[in-house]
C-alpha cells in the first residue's frame, strides 16, 4: 500500500482542530454541560420523589379511613347478626299474631253473621190476633223493579212467609205480580203440611175511600210451593197479574204515598170463608186456584 500525505494546510487545519478539542477549556465546558444536565436530572427526580411520597401519604390515609370502615362494617355486621336469632323470634311471634288475628277475624264474621241472622229474625212480622199482617213496601215509580218483603210468621211457633212485589209484562200490558213464598222455620217438622190455609191479598187503598185490591190465594195441595220445606225455601208462587201496574204508576195512585205501598194479608185459620178486607170494589170471583208454581223475573 502506498503512504498517504497530508498536504501542510491539511496538516494545519487538523492540528488546529486537536487543540481546539484538547483545550481545558473545551473540556471545562463540556463539564458545565454535564453538570447543569445532571442537576436538572436530580431536580426533576427530586420533584417525581416528592409527589410520589404525597401520592403515598394520601394512600395511606385512604388506607387508614377504609380499616376503619372495614372495622365499622365488622362490628355492625356482627351485631346486626347477633339480632338474627331475636328477628326469627319476633317473626315467629308476628307470625303467630298474625294467626290469633285470622282466627280472632273469623270469629267476628262468624258473630257478624249471627247477629245479621238474629237482626233479620228480629224484623220477622207476626200476624196480629186476627190473623192479619201489614207488609211496607218502598217503591221508587220506576218501571221494572223486584222488592222483598219482611218475613212474617203465622206464630210464634208457626209458617214462616215472604212476598215479592215485581213489574212483569205480557200481551204489552205491564202488571204489579206477586210471588208468595214458604220459608224453612224452626219449627216446620212440627207443622202440617200441605200448607192450605186461604190467604187474603189485599194492595191497600190509602185515600181511605176502601178501594182495596184484594186476591183470594186457595193453596193448591199438589204444589210444590206448599210442601214441607226441605232447604231454606220452596219455590215462589206467583199471582202475575195482581192489577194493573198503572195502579201504582199513576201519579195520582191512591195506592201509593210516600213512596210506600202496602200489602195486607189474612191467613183464614178457621176456614170462615169471609173477606175481612171491606172493599167497594170487592169481586167475588177474584178467587184463583193456582195448580202450579211460577217464578218471573222482573222485566
Amino acid at each position: 500500500m502506498k503512504a498517504h500525505y497530508l498536504t501542510d494546510q491539511h496538516q494545519h487545519i487538523l492540528l488546529i482542530i486537536i487543540l481546539k478539542y484538547m483545550s481545558p477549556r473545551s473540556q471545562r465546558s463540556q463539564i458545565q454541560n454535564h453538570c447543569e444536565f445532571m442537576k436538572q436530572e436530580y431536580h426533576d427526580l427530586r420533584n417525581s420523589i416528592d409527589v410520589t411520597f404525597s401520592v403515598y401519604e394520601i394512600l395511606l390515609n385512604n388506607m387508614a379511613h377504609l380499616q376503619v370502615e372495614k372495622q365499622e362494617i365488622k362490628t355492625n355486621f356482627e351485631r346486626n347478626f347477633s339480632k338474627i336469632d331475636e328477628l326469627k323470634k319476633c317473626n315467629n311471634e308476628n307470625e303467630e299474631a298474625v294467626k290469633k288475628l285470622s282466627e280472632t277475624q273469623n270469629n267476628m264474621q262468624i258473630q257478624v253473621e249471627d247477629i245479621k241472622r238474629m237482626r233479620e229474625e228480629s224484623r220477622i212480622l207476626t200476624l196480629d190476633d186476627d190473623s192479619t199482617t201489614t207488609l211496607p213496601f218502598n217503591y221508587s215509580n220506576t218501571p221494572s223493579f223486584s222488592i222483598q218483603s219482611l218475613k212474617f210468621k203465622t206464630s210464634q211457633y208457626g209458617y214462616t212467609l215472604g212476598f215479592r212485589a215485581c213489574s212483569t209484562m205480557e200481551s204489552q200490558q205491564k202488571y204489579l205480580s206477586l210471588f208468595l213464598t214458604l220459608y224453612n222455620g224452626d219449627y216446620s217438622n212440627l207443622l202440617p203440611y200441605p200448607f192450605l190455609y186461604t190467604i187474603y191479598i189485599a194492595l191497600w187503598d190509602q185515600s181511605n175511600q176502601q178501594k182495596h185490591i184484594v186476591y183470594v190465594l186457595k193453596p193448591n195441595p199438589n204444589s210444590t210451593a206448599f210442601i214441607r220445606p226441605t232447604t231454606e225455601k220452596n219455590d215462589e208462587f206467583g199471582i202475575m197479574k195482581f192489577c194493573p201496574l198503572e195502579y201504582l204508576t199513576d201519579s195520582k195512585s191512591i195506592y201509593v204515598k210516600d213512596q210506600v205501598f202496602f200489602i195486607r194479608v189474612f191467613v183464614d185459620f178457621l176456614n170462615t170463608g169471609q173477606n175481612p178486607f171491606q172493599s167497594k170494589d170487592n169481586i167475588e170471583d177474584n178467587v184463583e186456584l193456582m195448580s202450579e208454581t211460577t217464578t218471573m223475573m222482573t222485566d
